[in-house]
């Protein structure tokens, strides 16, 4: 049996939690805008679709899902 845990979201040092911090770094930076902006226009079905950055579950990563990580 395989047993999946929920994945602990990282904290910065000022207590933000940084839910969107795709590459673990401490900080949502330009790295983190560049993954998602990396499958821009993909959507369901889309070999490159990624549900998972798929933020706010549409269908497709658009503009909207980018803006919530440069936020």
């Amino acid at each position: 049996m395989i047993e999946f845990a929920v994945p602990d979201i990282p904290v910065s040092e000022s207590g933000e939690a940084l839910v969107y911090d795709f590459n673990g770094d401490g900080s949502i930076d330009d790295a983190d805008i560049v993954r998602v902006s990396t499958i821009w226009n993909k959507c369901r079905g889309d070999a490159e679709y990624d549900s998972f950055f798929d933020l706010d579950e549409d269908g497709c990563i658009t503009v909207l899902d980018i803006m919530r990580v440069a936020k």
